[in-house]
């Protein structure tokens, strides 16, 4: 399919907004709890119900009790423009939205990704909702790897939101995609390179025990160097060893690996990227299949 014709993914849910290309991201005002996301289209359903594709639920992996100190936002950190205190919007989908921001006391040039999630959802609870988003602050925080995004920082911000402060990549490889400079500009000795980049990344995170999950375009940055940053741990799952949230792993994956955990049966990801087999439920996916066929059956939870 060409690229102009082809629909990307978002997040969770299917949105009725529609960008239209080069048009700007309008600033929301701070006190929405909801992110439209400026997409072309979706595939992706909401995620909660069935198999749940994007599905954020509680991990079987989960420790009882994160060990996880917040920081006030604003106390951190500061917009770098002068009339607007959350920063320059990046960009926005169904459950967060980026801005950049930088640190009070360190440079305004010296610029940070600052990732706002959404109020929970009213069949959630107050402990669902927090343990999700600790769970991928404490998976991408635990992670030191030259081609993953480095996570800093869990902030509050003045409306009780959380906040994952990020290193700040300005290129989403999507966007190159769309642009058709796969065919027109990179070589094949470029394309290799970033392949290369790609599964070393990869390579590290099963090393330590984690899936990430969700690969696709718009989860891989390119930062100022030109080096390519796995991010988004927000399907992510602990499949050996200790959660990096766990007292007992002191803040850091792959500790204490063990025996691999397989995560119940269930689809995860984003529609447009995921395999085939797991689309056709062929071989060992027979059994979701008719699994699924009953709405009520809890192996088609999503994982």
């Amino acid at each position: 399919m060409p690229l102009s014709q082809r629909r990307r993914s978002a997040s969770t849910e299917q949105v009725s907004h529609i960008r239209k290309p080069n048009q700007r991201i309008e600033e929301d005002d701070e006190d929405d709890d909801h992110f439209e996301a400026p997409l072309q289209a979706t595939f992706s359903t909401r995620a909660g119900e069935g198999v749940g594709l994007k599905a954020r639920r509680l991990s079987l992996t989960l420790p009882d009790d994160f060990v996880v100190l917040t920081k006030s936002l604003e106390k951190e950190y500061k917009s770098t423009k002068v009339f607007h205190s959350k920063g320059t919007l990046v960009g926005k989908g169904a459950t967060a939205k980026v801005t950049s921001m930088c640190r009070r006391d360190g440079p305004k040039e010296e610029l940070y990704a600052v990732k706002e999630f959404r109020l929970k959802e009213k069949e959630e609870t107050e402990y669902e909702w927090s343990q999700k988003i600790k769970s991928e602050y404490t998976l991408a925080n635990s992670v030191n790897h030259p081609n993953i995004v480095r996570t800093f920082d869990l902030c509050m911000d003045k409306h009780n939101r959380y906040n994952h402060v990020m290193e700040f990549c300005p290129i989403e490889m999507f966007q190159l995609a769309e642009r058709g400079l796969f065919k027109s500009y990179y070589d094949e000795k470029a394309k290799l390179c970033f392949l290369k980049q790609i599964l070393r990344a990869v390579a590290y995170l099963h090393d330590h025990g984690i899936a990430h999950r969700d690969i696709k375009l718009e989860n891989i940055l390119m930062d100022a160097n030109g080096y390519l940053k796995l991010t988004d741990f927000g399907v992510s799952e602990v499949f050996r060893g200790d959660h990096p949230g766990a007292r007992s792993s002191g803040g850091r994956c792959g500790q204490h690996m063990g025996e691999t955990k397989l995560c119940p049966p269930g689809i995860c990801g984003s529609l447009p990227y995921i395999s085939p087999e797991v689309m056709a439920k062929e071989g060992k996916w027979s059994r979701l299949s008719k699994s699924c066929d009953e709405e009520t059956d809890d192996v088609c939870r999503p994982i």
